[in-house]
């Protein structure tokens, strides 16, 4: 069902921005048939300006007929999430020079491989030799943001459709340092997710390495107890 035009209020004069999506290839939805195909009208955000009111949102999403994606961009109910969405909402949802800048990093880059919830805070890593003039998100930013100056190799860091995101193993490397509850909870879904087939011992290998992660023998240790709970080969190395 598409639901663009229906959130117009009585007398506004514009309607909320309808956002061009085309998916790359289809998706098996719940019951294994396939799912639907996204179109112009499946990925859109809200303006506030001619936007819908809270309780027509709220209406609309508990009748099942969109879901939230990140921050202010919805989509259509049973649209499959891909990795082209993901990037086009980031798109839409922060400044250019930072998504253009950035490279999704910690829960973020989790979130983006399907490994994590929406992000309360999208979270962006520089590269501290690059020059920039990013700064953390302003309090009426739909989505906050953060970003952090790291020094880290080009190999650690893919793109899909124009947004950079740290590799599958780099985003483990991430969470495996990082001291949050919902950091190891998304490692622990990395290294069992079947679409990313990681390696926690080259997951380990990169933390040896990696002179300039903090906080990387404990790491070290996150990722054998996220082994230990998933029932994988301890990482020896």
């Amino acid at each position: 069902m598409t639901v663009g035009p229906r959130f117009v209020r009585p007398g506004a004069s514009s309607v909320p921005r309808q956002v061009s999506v085309r998916a790359t290839a289809m998706a098996a939805g719940p019951d294994g048939s396939p799912a639907a195909q996204p179109t112009e009208r499946d990925l859109w955000i809200i303006h506030q300006r001619g936007g819908p009111s809270a309780a027509e949102l709220a209406a609309m999403t508990y009748a099942g007929e969109i879901r939230p994606l990140l921050g202010p961009v919805h989509i259509s109910a049973g649209v499959a999430v891909t990795r082209q969405l993901r990037a086009r909402a980031v798109q839409l949802a922060v400044p250019p020079a930072l998504w253009s800048a950035g490279v999704l990093h910690r829960q973020t880059a989790a979130w983006f491989l399907s490994c994590a919830p929406e992000p309360a805070r999208l979270q962006f890593m520089v590269h501290r030799g690059r020059r920039t003039t990013m700064r953390p998100s302003p309090a009426s930013a739909p989505v906050p943001w953060e970003v952090r100056q790291l020094v880290y190799p080009e190999q650690d860091v893919d793109r899909f459709f124009g947004v950079a995101v740290t590799t599958p193993l780099r985003t483990a490397a991430d969470l495996a340092c990082w001291d949050q509850p919902h950091g190891f909870a998304a490692l622990t879904v990395l290294l069992g997710a079947p679409h990313l087939t990681i390696d926690p011992a080259a997951v380990v290998r990169l933390l040896r390495a990696g002179r300039r992660m903090a906080q990387r023998e404990r790491g070290v240790m996150r990722v054998r107890k996220a082994c230990r709970h998933l029932g994988l080969p301890i990482p020896t190395v």
